[in-house]
């Protein structure tokens, strides 16, 4: 039996080129069901910048809330980084 699989989300790293344009093209041209956002998300202003370029998802190293706060009143989706 073959199972079907997808992508849910797209984590862009902040050390990437360019990683809001690279959200904000994301974003436009994929389906508006995908996740798409930054990692790793550690300040408050970051999650703004994310966001403003049409981001939902913040990963973090911990549940620092002053960015998981900013995240979910945004409307965001917050992973957080394990190992």
């Amino acid at each position: 039996m073959t199972r079907a699989t997808s992508i849910e989300a797209i984590k862009v790293p902040p050390n990437s080129p360019e990683p809001l344009a690279s959200i904000a093209r994301l974003v436009k041209v994929l389906p508006p069901h995908l996740l798409i956002g930054a990692g790793t998300v550690t300040a408050p202003d970051e999650v703004d910048a994310v966001h403003a370029v049409g981001g939902q998802l913040m990963v973090s190293p911990n549940l620092d809330e002053a960015v998981v706060s900013p995240t979910f009143s945004t409307g965001g989706v917050m992973g957080q980084k394990t190992l």
